[in-house]
């Protein structure tokens, strides 16, 4: 019998004699920028629209690094930077936060020294940037930018939002700017009354603003389009199922549909007792109020910078102060979010390039650089369980039945040749014991005596059946099947393995954190990555279950 430690399972369909990758991360590190100058420690950083560049701004150096990057590889070249006082450049003493532009042509910054918002004009094919304006804190007429914290540009292009720290009561903010979208330039227009702004996030489709101040509220506004005013429709209370939740970042799901929203929890439940935290809430996309939908432990110190990929399936998370970050699996339809490992190498205030796949992370220690691999994961009802682990003497006699539903949107199940490809079923013990890799060819199912794939209910179905005396490793029978009548993209998966196969596996009473499966359909490309799931054993050591985390 396999080894009693954390284990991980990665299901993989390739082509037979295809190489699969054993990697369970969902991010892995392609480099770390901390030795250039102008770069001794930075606060934020962003992707330009067309994915070509990426500008990071550095509180220490008062200065905005500027970086080609290969979309690739998703490695970083340095083009230079801006210095605050240097060449005319002005407003980027203890520069905090950055935005760009919808339309790629200007990157903004907000400055906590000079209590200043600078407006930069990008070059698109170079990614050089050029100053043209800066608006002080009192200077002419100007407000709600002393030392700003947050600074978001809406969908349309049509106006910038800056926040800060509480100073005063009742609270002012944020600070509403008109953009031109010829030049780009900004005017001031007022600063909105009675909302927090310490972070802040915009709906996708602009028609909303959701701002939280470091130890108040969270607050819907609705947005006016044309003259950028904002209007509070709903408050909700730190105590207000909360748990008392400190503010870190907020961020929604690219449907609208959720919003998630980090910081410091101080439930009175040990797993949740002063912890990092998630809370997600259900949108309606018609007002843009918010329901809570539940409180989930973030695993992370500081969690501050959340987003989100354009296909809804990943939350990215940040934590600056630990240099680390993590990633969360997203169930698209209920929004709710599982957990993976953890311990990422990409930390810090996040960005996600364009294409999903560049994951950039600013902090103390300078800019992280990762790929997010192009798994997508299987959140829904996660089950995975073993039998005889430990109590039969055959190490040859273990069973396996892996259940779950994951969302794989843009592929059709009737389109998969599964048939041609085959499966490679592969138990991973994260490098620390043995792997069980197993290949299940193609073909087909021929009847009783044989092993093969056929499809059922016009395609909606595919299903393997292994009716021989030796299955591979106890594996006699595997179904995917299109759900997509439930939700869009949605499919099932069901593995079972009869008695006659050897697994490395969790074992013990305890729990025990661990990632679960993985699924490539036919290319690396097209794959799903399960979220953490929660594996428990018997004390009997007969059985061992892993559900997913939630």
């Amino acid at each position: 019998m396999g080894i009693r430690r954390i284990a991980r399972l990665l299901l993989a369909t390739t082509l037979l004699g295809g190489a699969v990758a054993h990697a369970t991360e969902p991010i892995t590190l392609v480099e770390v920028i901390s030795s250039i100058p102008g770069l001794s420690g930075t606060s934020d950083v962003v992707v330009s629209p067309d994915g070509a560049h990426v500008y990071v701004t550095s509180p220490y150096d008062d200065t905005l690094v500027m970086f080609s990057r290969d979309a690739g590889t998703n490695a970083l070249t340095s083009l230079g930077f801006l210095q605050d006082g240097v060449g005319g450049v002005d407003g980027l003493d203890q520069a905090m936060r950055i935005a760009v532009s919808p339309d790629g042509a200007q990157v903004y910054v907000a400055s906590q020294g000079d209590s200043a918002l600078a407006v930069f004009d990008r070059d698109a094919g170079t990614g050089l940037l050029t100053q043209t304006q800066v608006l002080e804190q009192g200077v002419s007429g100007v407000d709600g930018l002393t030392a700003p914290t947050s600074l978001v540009v809406a969908p349309d292009g049509g106006h910038v939002y800056g926040g800060r720290v509480r100073t005063e009561v009742p609270e002012r903010g944020p600070a509403v700017f008109e953009r031109d979208a010829g030049t780009g330039l900004l005017t001031f227009v007022e600063v909105t009354a009675a909302m927090p702004s310490f972070s802040m996030t915009l709906s996708p489709d602009g028609a909303n603003l959701y701002a939280a101040g470091a130890l108040v509220e969270l607050v819907v506004a609705t947005r006016d389009a044309n003259t950028g005013l904002l209007t509070p429709v709903q408050t909700i209370p730190r105590e207000g199922g909360l748990g008392s939740f400190t503010t870190g970042s907020l961020a929604v799901s690219p449907d609208g549909r959720h919003l998630y929203y980090s910081g410091t929890s101080f439930f009175t439940t040990p797993f949740l007792d002063r912890d990092f935290a998630i809370a997600t809430f259900v949108r309606d996309t018609g007002n843009g109020t918010l329901l809570l939908e539940g409180v989930r432990r973030a695993g992370l110190g500081a969690d501050i910078s959340l987003r989100v990929t354009s296909d809804g399936l990943v939350l990215v998370m940040g934590s600056p102060q630990f240099g680390s970050g993590g990633a969360g699996a997203r169930n698209p339809a209920t929004g709710a979010a599982t957990r993976w490992d953890t311990l990422q190498p990409v930390g810090g205030r996040i960005a996600i390039a364009p294409d999903d796949r560049g994951i950039y992370g600013a902090d103390e220690g300078g800019v992280f650089v990762g790929t997010l691999g192009p798994c997508r994961p299987l959140v829904i009802d996660t089950k995975l369980s073993f039998k005889y682990i430990g109590s039969d003497p055959d190490p040859d006699n273990d069973t396996l039945v892996l259940k779950g539903k994951a969302s794989l949107p843009g592929v059709a199940v009737p389109d998969l040749a599964l048939d041609v490809t085959g499966v490679r079923l592969v138990l991973d013990t994260l490098g620390v014991g043995p792997v069980s890799d197993d290949t299940i060819p193609g073909g087909t199912y021929g009847g009783t005596g044989t092993a093969g794939w056929v499809q059922k209910n016009e395609g909606a179905i595919w299903l393997y059946l292994d009716r021989t005396l030796s299955p591979i490793n106890g594996i006699t029978k595997i179904t995917i099947q299109d759900r997509s009548s439930n939700f869009p993209g949605e499919v099932g998966i069901k593995v079972i393995a009869k008695a006659g196969g050897s697994y490395p596996v969790p074992g013990g009473t305890f729990n025990v954190p661990t990632t679960v499966a993985r699924l490539e359909l036919g290319s690396p490309d097209t794959c799903l990555l399960t979220g953490t799931a929660l594996c428990k054993g018997n004390a009997a050591l007969t059985k061992s279950t892993c559900k997913t985390d939630r």
